[in-house]
């Protein structure tokens, strides 16, 4: 895969190669954790929860690459 600049926060690399867009993943990831979570009550911590689980990938670095991921 060529080392392009990827402009948005990315969450990780697709097998595919794709690159999946930090937003969409952690949107993805709130819905599938409140679903699990209403089982016992705490579906609104689970989905916070898990909006904030990749936090940390949300660098802007001027030479971070989607190939550095």
């Amino acid at each position: 895969m060529a080392k392009d600049k990827y402009d948005k926060p990315a969450a990780h690399i697709t097998e595919d190669g794709r690159i999946h867009p930090l937003s969409e993943h952690l949107e993805a990831t709130s819905k599938l954790a409140s679903g699990f979570a209403a089982a016992f009550g705490c579906s609104g911590w689970a989905a916070l929860a898990a909006l904030w689980h990749d936090l940390g990938k949300h660098s802007r670095c001027e030479d971070q690459t989607a190939g550095d991921l």
